[in-house]
């Protein structure tokens, strides 16, 4: 179920939760050799639910400044091919029925650790989608303003 090829399934399943930090880090030395299997990436997300405004004590305590998240990761995946696809037909491999203040983010990270001082090109920031209006759009929560909960998270397999 986690394989779909003209839309996202978002899947809970994750094949390397069960792996170590420490495992991965020695499978990053083992391939660091093969360039290709050193710069795979995967995509992951992560969905919250907004469940309340903060306090204003809650507020003068939070440093940080908000970033911007990104309209593509790569030529696959951008934000007005999620926001269709959201809107259209997409699979969560869970029961889930989106509620106004929902947030999804989808990001790309390597898929093994950096070995030492070999750094690898920049990866984009998130994306981020929010459910308002029983529809999604390209945004985001203020997080110096709501508090959230995540719901759920995982990997996404773009084929």
């Amino acid at each position: 179920m986690c394989e779909n090829k003209k839309n996202i399934t978002f899947c809970t399943c994750k094949e390397q939760e069960l792996k170590s930090t420490l495992n991965l880090k020695m499978e990053s030395f083992k391939i660091f050799d093969n360039k290709e299997e050193y710069n795979k990436r995967i995509y992951h997300w992560k969905l919250e639910k907004t469940v309340r405004e903060l306090t204003f004590e809650e507020t003068r305590k939070i440093m940080g400044q908000i970033i911007r998240p990104s309209k593509r990761l790569d030529q696959e995946l951008t934000a007005e091919f999620v926001v269709d696809v959201l809107n259209t037909n997409a699979e969560f491999d869970f029961e889930y029925s989106p509620e106004d203040g929902d947030e999804l983010l989808i990001g790309v990270s390597y898929k093994y650790p950096q070995v030492e001082n070999h750094s690898r090109p920049f990866l984009p920031e998130p994306m981020t989608f929010v459910y308002e209006n029983k529809e999604w759009y390209f945004g985001y929560i203020d997080h110096f303003r709501y508090k959230q909960i995540e719901l759920k998270k995982g990997n996404i397999t773009l084929q």
